[in-house]
């Protein structure tokens, strides 16, 4: 998947809640991924930190980026898997 695409797209979709800039690129981190499932946190200069969770499919080579998502019992057990295997801190993923 090509990372640094979704950065930029999830960058012009989303603003801060609190002031309505965009979050500099800079600070968005890519925390992880689940399937189609990309976790990032975004934080605005002067606000505190906001986590993302958006749904990607790449489809004959076009990358489609779903901003609404419906999480489904699966994508949540994925999830939850996920964190069960992860060996490093959690607050780190935060």
């Amino acid at each position: 998947m090509h990372l640094q695409k979704i950065i930029k797209e999830v960058r012009d979709a989303f603003r801060c809640p609190q002031c309505g800039k965009k979050f500099p690129l800079k600070n968005i981190e890519f925390k992880g991924s689940v399937g189609g499932l990309y976790f990032l946190t975004m934080r605005c200069t002067n606000h505190v930190p906001v986590a993302v969770m958006v749904k990607v499919s790449d489809r004959e080579g076009e990358l489609k980026f779903e901003q609404q998502v419906e999480i489904t019992e699966n994508d949540a057990l994925d999830f939850g898997r996920a964190i069960e295997r992860y060996e490093g801190r959690l607050s780190d993923i935060l």
